[in-house]
């Protein structure tokens, strides 16, 4: 019975943690030009998680843009840009989500 409670105990504990985390993430989308292909999106996902705190990538080259989801505790718009424009692309933010 003892481990079973402790297991309860453990598994809402990560829960509150992970309810903890989500309220830190925040969704940014990018207009990217020079992006002209599959393999430019590809490139630009790669590029940009490198980045601490990257949650999530979306890229199109038909769309023009990145959809970037990130934990705000430990990078931000600005970092994720210049991670975007390293890659060799040009980031411009469109706007960005809590």
């Amino acid at each position: 019975m003892k481990i079973k409670n402790t297991l309860i105990s453990m598994a809402l504990m990560m829960f509150s943690l992970n309810g903890f985390a989500a309220g830190s993430t925040k969704t940014c989308e990018y207009k990217v030009s020079g992006m002209t292909c599959a393999s430019c999106a590809t490139t630009l996902k790669i590029g940009v998680k490198k980045l601490d705190g990257i949650e999530s990538v979306k890229a199109s080259s038909d769309k023009g843009n990145a959809i970037i989801s990130f934990d705000s505790t430990k990078t931000d718009e600005k970092k994720v840009k210049a991670a975007i424009d390293k890659t060799g692309y040009e980031a411009t933010l469109k706007q960005c989500k809590v």
